[in-house]
């Protein structure tokens, strides 16, 4: 599947990522909605956002939110930033924290 990197000539060494995770969505596949959680090891921004099999962004979910240690999730409802319900398809989750970047598909039915 399609990964987004930040810096790929820039690796992160491991024990810089220990704490952090991005969870298979559930329901996957979905309809209407699916939750994705993740957990961080530290109080941290956030950021999640939803591409389609093209790349393009079609949802920024979370942006620079604060979230403290643990297991968080959300909630999202299938639709872009405009509100629109998205066609039936393959879509890609991204977390962005830190010195993390994890990306997981997920598939909408209808």
């Amino acid at each position: 599947y399609v990964e987004f990197f930040r810096d790929m000539n820039s690796p992160v060494p491991e024990n810089l990522l220990a704490g952090y995770s991005l969870l298979p969505c559930f329901p996957n596949p979905f309809n209407p909605s699916t939750t994705i959680a993740f957990e961080i090891p530290s109080t941290e921004n956030v950021d999640i956002s939803i591409f389609d099999v093209s790349g393009h962004k079609v949802r920024q979910l979370i942006q620079g939110t604060s979230y403290s240690s643990g297991r968080h999730q959300v909630t999202w409802n299938g639709k872009d930033d405009e509100g629109q319900a998205l066609a039936t398809g393959v879509y890609f989750y991204q977390l962005d924290v830190g010195p993390f970047s994890k990306t997981r598909r997920m598939v909408m039915i209808k």
